[in-house]
Formats: structure tokens, C-alpha cells, sequence
């Protein structure tokens, strides 16, 4: 790949052509050539991207990226891994887009396709013959210009101040959602402390508005008597609404208003995945599972890699008596989450061994030992030592008689990781 270099005179903004799209730098937009589509980016999408239309195809080390986009702040590489993962959002305009970005394993990333240059002024001959109707369009061009310049001064928000804003709602935001994958109660409060505050900056930012929905369904699930105690609740959203504890009017009133919240932010950004599965799930926690299902199966039309909506749309399958289908849902949901972790593995990392336990599980309650026996070892390979991985092979081991395995298993994780007592108990039940 390389960028052919063609320098903008003076006061002319600068496109760059790249696949099948075309930014404007001075807007911060991305056109579709296809499709006309018009993407204004958030400024550290667009600082990567033209830092990647700069590299002219060289490999972008993490910490070089790190370093230019977040100068005085101190952040991890999850960060990073969110900003190239939207980047790559806003660059797939259909499921069959090509990706633009390639993941460098241990290093970074790098731009795949060639960039071409232009610029917006066009090329005038001035010559003799046509002086005078050269002169007509300056002025008229000159015209056009004033009028640009003041309906951009009207109705485009002062740049500076609204980038610095802009910049500062998106460092909330990406905070709130860090302390929402973290799954306690103290955490998810500060998630919805911090999402509310975007809210008063911006009140209809539609990403404000889903984390809302996500904080106050999941505060209903696990800890359905907040702030009384830390109590926890159930541990997922089909075991909630089985036993009945949404039902009751307080948590009708806590989901109602994030139902509320989850349709704002979905009306604001019908295209955006994670909006939509915010909305998905706050149906769901109110009972109205045909909507939910149908949210997720429109995010999964547009994007079939997309793993929360697959492990959502499995629990609607499971809930409903659907088992293999939901069997097929979370086995894809791993699958995505394999192919995605190097992108976001903070996020990823938590979920995934979970996901391959719950097909493990699905397998034994089928009656299909074998299965179940893969799943297990296959989640052992990405996370050595997981309890409930280990214990739940180790049963399977032992009800074929093979005990050997089975008490080396059970040792290794008292040994390296924690005495579990289900693990021991197994062993001592033999």
C-alpha cells in the first residue's frame, strides 16, 4: 500500500480515497462511494485513522498509537482495542465490506488498502479567450464560499470546544463500560454515576442512554434489593425471570425506565449494534420476548460476529424450550469471541470460558458425555485451571473410571490455584 502524495494549497481541505471510501478531513466524515453513506467519526476514531493513512502501510505499534492518542492520560491497551474495533465498525458498511484494518499478533496494526490523496479546489486555465468568464465564476465562487462559511458558522457547533467535549463524554463512556463488564454492585453503580453524567452533558447521547438500560436491568437481576444489601440475586437473566424476582413492582418500575432509556438511545442510532443489544435486553428483562428476539435477530443479520446478541438470542432459545438452537447460538458466540478477543480482550477474556462451560453443560443435559468432555478441555486450553472447568471434567472423569486424570486435575488446581471443595468432593466421593 502507499499514499500518492499530491500537497493541498493553502486553505484547501484534504480527501483521502481509500476502498470504497472517502474522508474529509476537515469534517471528520467518512462518504461511502456506494452508497452515498455519511459517517461523521468521533475524534479518536479519527485520530487513528489518519494516523493510519499517514503510516502509508507501515505497522503501527500499539504503543506508538497509545502514545499519539492518549498523550496525558494513562490507559490500557483495551482502550486501543475499543478505538480500532469502532474504526472497524464504521469502515464494514455491509457484512460483505472487506476489513481495512489488519491485526499484527504481539505487535499492532496496519491499513491494508492504497490511500490516494485529493484535494477540493478544481484546476481553472486561465487563458486569454475566456477572461471574463473566468472572472464570473471567481466571483461566484467567492459567493459560494461566504455562504458555506456562514451556514458552517451557524448551524456547525464551535469545533474546539465541542471536540474537547466530545473527547471528554467518549473518556466517561469508555470508563462506564469498563466498570460494567465487571459484574459487582460497586461497579455498576460508578458505570451508572458515570453514565448519567455524560447524560447532563449531552442529553441525548444514545451510548449514555443504553448504558443506563444495560446497568439498571443487570442491578435487577444480581442484586434485586439494592441499595438495602449487596445480596446477590441471580446470575443470569433467564434464572431471573424464572423465579419471578422482575416481577415485582419495584423492578417492574427500575425496567420500565430502562426500557424507556434503551428506545431513546435505540431512535438516536437504529444502526448501532450495541445500542440495539442494550435495547434487546431491557425487552427481554420486561417479558416481551418476541421483541427482544427479533432486535437480535436484526443486529445478527448485519453482523453475524456480533457475540452478545448471539449469547443473548441463546438464553431467549433456552428460555423457550429451543435447545438446540440455543445450543448453536453460544457455540457461535465462541467462535466470534475466539476470532474478536485479540480486538477487545478485556472484554472478551471474563466471558468466554463461560460460554464454553454453558456449552459444556448443554451437551451433559443432552445426554452427550463426549461433547460435554470437549467443551470442558477446550475451555481449559484458553484458561488453565478454571474452577468450574476443572470440576465438572473431573466428574465426567470419574464416572468413566478414569481417576488418574481426574485426581491429577483435581490436585493441579488445589496446587496452583485454590482448594475448591465440589473438586474435592468429587474425588472423595469415588
Amino acid at each position: 500500500m502507499h499514499k500518492k502524495d499530491q500537497p493541498s494549497p493553502p486553505n484547501h481541505q484534504s480527501n483521502y480515497v481509500f476502498g470504497e471510501w472517502i474522508l474529509n478531513t476537515e469534517l471528520h466524515e467518512l462518504r461511502n462511494k456506494r452508497s452515498r453513506q455519511t459517517l461523521r467519526l468521533e475524534p479518536k476514531v479519527f485520530q487513528l485513522l489518519q494516523m493510519f493513512i499517514d503510516s502509508n502501510g507501515r505497522v503501527l505499534e500499539r504503543e506508538t498509537i497509545i502514545a499519539q492518542l492518549w498523550k496525558d492520560t494513562i490507559v490500557g491497551e483495551d482502550a486501543l482495542a475499543k478505538t480500532v474495533s469502532r474504526l472497524r465498525q464504521s469502515l464494514r458498511a455491509t457484512p460483505k465490506s472487506p476489513d481495512y484494518i489488519e491485526t499484527i499478533p504481539k505487535k499492532g496494526y496496519r491499513l491494508l488498502t492504497e490511500v490516494v490523496q485529493q484535494t477540493s479546489h478544481s484546476d481553472e486555465k486561465e487563458t486569454t479567450d475566456n477572461a471574463k468568464k473566468f472572472a464570473s465564476g471567481w466571483v461566484l465562487t467567492c459567493m459560494a464560499v461566504v455562504a458555506l462559511t456562514i451556514a458552517a458558522y451557524l448551524y456547525t457547533p464551535n469545533t474546539d470546544i465541542n471536540s474537547d467535549t466530545t473527547a471528554q463524554e467518549n473518556e466517561l463512556l469508555d470508563r462506564a463500560d469498563d466498570f460494567y463488564m465487571r459484574f459487582n454492585r460497586g461497579d455498576n453503580e460508578a458505570a451508572l454515576a458515570l453514565y448519567q453524567r455524560v447524560l447532563t452533558q449531552d442529553p441525548d447521547n444514545p451510548r449514555a442512554q443504553a448504558g443506563i438500560a444495560n446497568t439498571l436491568v443487570q442491578r435487577m437481576i444480581r442484586w434485586p434489593n439494592h441499595p438495602a444489601d449487596a445480596a446477590s440475586g441471580s446470575s443470569s437473566l433467564g434464572s431471573a425471570l424464572e423465579s419471578g424476582s422482575l416481577s415485582t413492582p419495584e423492578a417492574k418500575q427500575v425496567l420500565s425506565r430502562a426500557l424507556s432509556f434503551a428506545k431513546r438511545a435505540a431512535r438516536r442510532a437504529p444502526d448501532n449494534s450495541e445500542v440495539q443489544k442494550a435495547l434487546g435486553l431491557t425487552y427481554t428483562a420486561n417479558g416481551e420476548i418476541a421483541k427482544a428476539r427479533q432486535v437480535y435477530q436484526s443486529i445478527l443479520a448485519n453482523d453475524d460476529s456480533a457475540w452478545p446478541a448471539l449469547i443473548n438470542l441463546g438464553e431467549i432459545h433456552q428460555m423457550s424450550g429451543e435447545h438446540e438452537l440455543a445450543l448453536e447460538r453460544f457455540k457461535q458466540a465462541f467462535a466470534a469471541m475466539q476470532q474478536e478477543y485479540a480486538n477487545s480482550p478485556q472484554h472478551i477474556g471474563p466471558w468466554q470460558p463461560s460460554v464454553g462451560i454453558h456449552v459444556g453443560n448443554l451437551y451433559e443435559q443432552a445426554g452427550d458425555p463426549n461433547q460435554a468432555e470437549f467443551w470442558y478441555r477446550k475451555v481449559l486450553d484458553l484458561a488453565p485451571f478454571e474452577p468450574q472447568a476443572t470440576t465438572q471434567l473431573v466428574r465426567l472423569l470419574l464416572a468413566r473410571g478414569d481417576r488418574v486424570e481426574a485426581k491429577t486435575l483435581c490436585d493441579g488446581l488445589s496446587t496452583n490455584v485454590v482448594s475448591v471443595p465440589d473438586c474435592q468432593a468429587a474425588m472423595e466421593n469415588q
